[in-house]
């Protein structure tokens, strides 16, 4: 199996190493990766993590969502704009 980047596709071998250092900047408080669900299915990934950026300490965000949900919304009841927003 091959997972779809940016640039390309990662080997199998890519992935995992790329998964390895997710899971040692978690352990290490450097960073969060979290699974986007969508009726109990995997939807996608988002996550933080820290990095120097013009010399100071930053959180970077990055995120993706599987093709066949990109634009979807799950419109929940609330009481405002926001809590109409996507929900996953």
């Amino acid at each position: 199996m091959r997972k779809m980047a940016a640039c390309g596709q990662e080997t199998p071998e890519k992935l995992l190493g790329r998964h390895r250092r997710y899971l040692e900047k978690a352990v290490a408080g450097e960073a969060r990766m979290f699974r986007i669900s969508h009726d109990g299915l995997g939807a996608g990934s988002i996550g933080y993590w820290k990095r120097m950026w013009r010399g100071d300490l930053v959180y970077e965000t990055g995120w993706a969502v599987v093709p066949g949900l990109q634009g979807a919304r799950d419109r929940r009841q609330g009481d405002g704009p926001a809590d109409q927003c996507a929900v996953w």
